[in-house]
């Protein structure tokens, strides 16, 4: 029987540069698309999610087009500093600076296909961590504004008038809807810490109001919510602006997870201080990945459960980015790192490629079929050598331009399985395996401490990339120590450690388990044990606080700060649970 041929439209990709933005077809075969008019001088540009149509905006006007076709399909007068489409590409919102006295509305909403205004309110601040102003729930039945105190409801295509429905939420800073249809809609919520109080995460169902679930905590004074693609889960990243311990000049970021299911909770445990440098969400839903600590940052994987699943070992790496077929990960580091990226497949726990000379890289990319990625150097943050570069998933450049103040390189995106689900191909394993193993060792780095040691009795701070074991309360990751042959090594034990090493590798193919890794050149640093330690001795301070209160009550009334200590009692004792399982 013949195998049947899909069919997949043609990679596009859109670049957005000082003088001209066009439209390129590609790869394979990398050109101008001719069909798709240039336009002189834009200062934005978005696509819809399924890709079908593109916004691009000069100082005078956003014009929609059709991307296959290149046709103009409505125009709208104004130059927009901020601009997003609905999530099916029915509307689009837009926001514009506007004169002193805002006597203008400067946020408006438009149908795309008439161009007519459908709506328009003020807003004084350019927020974009807010933007865009107006959520949609993905069937756009549902539309959502944030204002003082409190979430307003509107019919899909409204953003003022009558509103449909409200939640009323004290002190209320941030709010993001599910990646769901009306009829399963859920709401997550932050209210950051206030007068002694603190902070924190409730998911909220629609249209009851009814609270599903909350998640109290301090170091809270912004956060940013990600709903899982499956809408099971909420992540957020708290923000402090100040390191009270100064060990940071950033401030300090502390990770969450919260559950969106009733009467289930969810705890996350992160075996390294330091930042929160990236987080995201494997497009399936299924995993998501984290770079966090001190540099070298570690970069673990956790299933939607959020229990850790493998570590991608440490490194420089502050950015990462999910191929849409879930399958492979990116993990670089740019801004004032060293401009490298890894290409990894976090389910074989297999690095297939690491890209270097990337050091003034600022934007990073996959394209929709997974097999590409794009690198820039975008303006104005670099203002010299502005270009990009297209890559396969194996690390080869294939494609290279300097532009001009070049602004923006974006892929056309693509709604799930428009493309096949490809896995990468068996030889880049193998090439992976060959390159890694190619090159000739240089000596392996001794500590001054372990000279005349048994080094296999030394326990080393990281050995690289590793997986977790797979139970229902894990103890943490199984590692592989490696053994430093030193002079004193006999012969026959040479060769029996060899022997044992090819059978190790062996099997590690066939079905991996841990992947080792030399020891670091940095045993002082503390392992994920002792952090663990220190935190527990923290919240076990916190504890013999809320005992002194609760004796306190006893004799007087408590004071509301008194109060809410008192109803992190709970969720203090599972977090000291949670880290006795690292131990």
């Amino acid at each position: 029987e013949e195998m049947e041929v899909v069919e997949t439209p043609p990679l596009k990709f859109l670049n957005r540069g000082g003088k001209d933005t066009t439209v390129w077809i590609g790869p394979p075969n990398i050109g101008v698309d001719s069909g798709f008019p240039s336009v002189a001088k834009a200062t934005i540009a978005e696509f819809t999610q399924d890709g079908s149509l593109v916004a691009i905006g000069s100082e005078t006007s956003l014009t929609i087009y059709n991307v296959d076709t290149g046709k103009p399909v409505s125009s709208f007068t104004g130059h927009f500093g901020l601009i997003s489409f609905s999530p099916k590409g029915s509307y689009i919102l837009t926001w514009q600076r506007t004169n002193s006295n805002l006597t203008e509305n400067n946020v408006i909403l438009w149908n795309v296909k008439t161009g007519e205004k459908i709506g328009a309110f003020t807003n004084k601040n350019e927020e974009t961590d807010q933007w865009p102003y107006i959520k949609w729930s993905q069937d756009e039945n549902v539309s959502a504004k944030l204002v003082t105190g409190e979430v307003q409801f509107f019919a899909g295509h409204r953003i003022t008038g009558n509103v449909i429905n409200r939640l009323k939420l004290p002190k209320i800073a941030s709010v993001a809807l599910s990646p769901s249809p009306e009829s399963s809609l859920k709401i997550a919520t932050f209210v950051p810490e206030h007068q002694g109080q603190p902070g924190g995460v409730r998911i909220f169902s629609y249209p009851s109001m009814d609270k599903i679930s909350e998640k109290r905590f301090f170091k809270a004074q912004t956060a940013q919510m990600f709903w899982s693609p499956t809408a099971a889960s909420v992540l957020a990243i708290s923000r402090t602006d100040v390191d009270k311990t100064g060990k940071s000049y950033y401030g300090e970021s502390t990770l969450h997870c919260i559950s969106a299911t009733p009467n289930s909770e969810l705890s996350l445990v992160l075996g390294r201080e330091g930042a929160i440098h990236d987080v995201r969400w494997a497009p399936n839903g299924k995993t998501f990945a984290v770079t966090y600590g001190f540099m070298p940052a570690q970069t673990t994987i956790f299933d939607d459960q959020c229990k850790p699943i493998a570590d991608l070992g440490t490194n420089s790496r502050n950015t990462l980015r999910w191929s849409p077929n879930s399958r492979l990960i990116a993990v670089a580091g740019f801004g004032n790192l060293n401009g490298e990226m890894d290409i990894w497949d976090p389910r074989r726990l297999k690095k297939l490629a690491t890209i270097t000379g990337l050091k003034s890289t600022s934007q990073l990319g996959w394209s929709p079929d997974s097999r590409h990625l794009i690198t820039a150097r975008v303006f104005p943050k670099i203002r010299e050598g502005n270009g990009y570069e297209i890559w396969d998933y194996r690390g080869n450049k294939i494609h290279s331009e300097l532009i001009h103040e070049l602004g923006q390189v974006e892929w056309r995106p693509a709604l799930p399985n428009v493309f096949p689900d490809r896995p990468p191909s068996p030889s880049a394993y193998a090439d992976a395996s060959k390159e890694t193993a190619s090159p000739a060792k240089p000596a392996k780095y001794v500590h001054p401490n372990a000279k005349g040691r048994d080094v296999a009795s030394l326990k080393p701070v990281d050995v690289g990339p590793m997986k977790y074991k797979r139970t229902d309360q894990p103890k943490g990751p199984v590692k592989s120590v490696p053994v430093i042959p030193g002079d004193s090594e006999s012969k026959p034990a040479q060769k029996n450690r060899k022997r044992k090493e090819k059978k190790t590798q062996e099997e590690t193919q066939q079905q991996p388990v841990v992947a080792s890794a030399p020891i670091p050149a940095e045993p002082e640093e503390e392992s994920p044990q002792v952090i663990a330690q220190k935190k527990i001795r923290a919240l076990e301070k916190k504890l013999r606080q809320i005992e002194d209160i609760k004796e306190k009550g006893k004799t007087k009334e408590l004071e509301p700060a008194q109060l809410e200590k008192l109803k992190l009692e709970d969720d203090l004792i599972k977090q000291i649970a949670e880290l006795k399982v690292i131990l």
